[in-house]
């Protein structure tokens, strides 16, 4: 069964094939960010073992704060350190 990661209200296209799905990802916490502002998620990206960054999503009126760069960053300085 293919699995749509859909973050507010914004989905992904159903012709899209998704081959690593967001429960495989979370097998690995380590290689994962949630970005918070009060208790409230902003934004979130989840990287494979191997470096593919397989999600990332920032909510509509928190981007351009460069939450998605500083969360790409992140994964990077763990994938390095890895």
């Amino acid at each position: 069964m293919v699995k749509y990661l859909i973050l507010w209200g914004e989905g992904l296209d159903t012709d899209l094939q998704i081959n690593n799905p967001v429960e495989e990802c979370l097998d690995y916490p380590d290689f994962t960010v949630v970005a918070l502002y009060n208790l409230c998620v902003v934004g979130c990206a989840l990287m494979t073992p191997e470096g593919y960054i397989t999600y990332i999503a920032v909510h509509p009126e928190w981007r351009r704060a460069n939450i998605g760069m500083f969360m790409m960053y992140h994964l990077l300085q763990v994938h390095l350190s890895s």
